[in-house]
């Protein structure tokens, strides 16, 4: 925005960022980058809630093709197998989803469900339902879908 000032360290190191992941965007894709045979990341940048929405319906639809280790950051999604399924699975979750994406609950750990604020007053599918909602964005979901990705060899 045009009112706010960055130092000039802020300024350099937003410099190198952006030098460190110029491969990483090809707009208005998303880029996969392949790392060797059976590993690739999705950088979406779509932050985190987004990402979890994108890695519960990708695993719905393709299950393994999402790391069960490392899945995702705000950044990517660390993809295992061929690359090239991913859009495949992206057509697959659009067709069993919607569009939207909003059939897509995020994986839910039982730990939050036990650190939720009056979690036992809660039945347990509404305790699930509720952390769903608070780590999912179906809109910056359904947007980077739609937008179509470039598969980069690494």
């Amino acid at each position: 925005p045009d009112r706010v000032r960055l130092s000039r360290r802020a300024t350099a190191r937003l410099g190198v960022v952006r030098e460190d992941a110029r491969g990483l965007v090809e707009d208005p894709h998303t880029v996969v980058v392949r790392h060797g045979d059976d590993q690739a990341r999705w950088w979406t940048w779509a932050g985190g809630r987004a990402n979890a929405v994108l890695a519960a319906a990708l695993a719905r639809v393709a299950p393994g093709l999402v790391d069960e280790t490392d899945r995702f950051d705000n950044r990517y999604l660390r993809l295992r197998g061929d690359a090239g399924a991913l859009d495949a699975a992206l057509t697959a979750a659009r067709r069993e989803f919607g569009d939207d994406l909003r059939g897509v609950r995020p994986e839910v750990s039982e730990e939050a469900v036990r650190r939720l604020k009056f979690a036992e007053l809660l039945p347990p599918d509404l305790a699930h339902d509720t952390l769903a909602a608070r780590t999912a964005d179906h809109e910056a979901a359904c947007r980077l879908v739609r937008r179509g990705v470039v598969t980069v060899l690494g």
